[in-house]
């Protein structure tokens, strides 16, 4: 029997750590954009004010 590149075993490890990992990748990005929303707001009306003038 040819060994391909990781066994069935480490492979199903693998995509049961890669689903965890996009959840935790999920949490992570809203996080962000609740963080980062205000200032993001801020930069766009102040590049919206310097449009103007």
């Amino acid at each position: 029997m040819m060994l391909r590149k990781g066994s069935d075993c480490e492979s199903a490890v693998v995509q049961r750590w890669n689903q965890a990992g996009q959840r935790h990748n999920r949490l992570l990005a809203w996080i962000a954009l609740r963080a980062l929303a205000p200032v993001v707001q801020e930069h766009n009306r102040a590049r919206a004010e310097t449009g103007k003038n």
